[in-house]
């Protein structure tokens, strides 16, 4: 998934890739800090998601955006800025951006905008055959399976809390287990039931460190209905029991 951040302030683009690395996406992430600099990489990348500030030098990022939507025109945009006025969002909203954010960038407000933004790709990779040839970049047509295999570690993402596993993913993508299985390991190299045991014991390490949980508790807000298998997988990932680590 390739996303570009066009901002003329170096804080504040270490900031957004912080806010992104908490997101199960393995983005390809280009920076640039200018205008003119966004035009040319737009131009060469054809990025998924763009987010943009409006004030760059070079040229502003809506007269950008209004240059590359022809171009790149299933670049989805997202508009940054530190200016709050109402004819910068009436503008934006005139050529077709996502979501207009507000510097500094709200850290869940990305989060959810980022995630809309992807289940907005998804969405648009089931359309009717008829569609298909409308989802392009550059006439180059998109990897439909890979974008699935993205969205399933959104939705993943989202409810490993949950008793969820391949056949609810499935159904809430409208497909078929099967297929999303067999994508995922394709184009992942891993099962998605083992994406989502790592995203349970990922958060279960974390959580057993909190002050009187316990391993029962963390167990079953992880959508575990039994502690000793939770325990046996724990043990397998991290070389010690919950209860020890808990101790250690």
């Amino acid at each position: 998934m390739k996303l570009l951040i066009a901002d003329d302030e170096q804080l504040v683009r270490f900031s957004i890739r912080d806010i992104l690395a908490e997101i199960p996406i393995a983005f390809d992430i280009t920076e640039v800090g200018t205008g003119t600099a966004m035009v040319e990489e737009v131009k060469r990348i054809f990025p998924d998601i763009a987010l943009v500030d409006i004030r760059m030098p070079g040229i502003s990022g809506l007269k950008a955006i209004e240059e590359l939507s022809p171009i790149s025109r299933n670049t989805k945009w997202i508009i940054l800025s530190g200016y709050s006025e109402f004819e910068y969002g009436r503008s934006a909203l005139r050529l077709g951006v996502i979501d207009y954010l507000l510097k500094p960038v709200d850290p869940e407000e990305l989060k959810k905008t980022i995630g809309r933004t992807l289940d907005i790709i998804a969405s648009e990779t089931r359309g009717e055959p008829g569609e298909l040839a409308l989802h392009k970049h550059n006439d180059q047509p998109r990897d439909m399976p890979e974008l699935l295999v993205r969205h399933a570690q959104i939705v993943a993402g989202r409810r490993f809390c949950e008793a969820v596993g391949v056949a609810q993913i499935a159904a809430e993508l409208k497909i078929t287990p099967n297929y999303l299985s067999s994508m995922f390991k394709k184009y992942t190299g891993e099962s998605l039931t083992a994406y989502l045991t790592n995203l349970r014991l990922e958060e279960a390490h974390r959580r057993l460190k909190e002050p009187g949980i316990s391993v029962k508790e963390v167990s079953s807000c992880l959508g575990y209905t039994s502690s000793r298998h939770f325990a046996r997988l724990f043990r397998e990932k991290y070389g010690l029991s919950p209860s020890d680590y808990q101790l250690s």
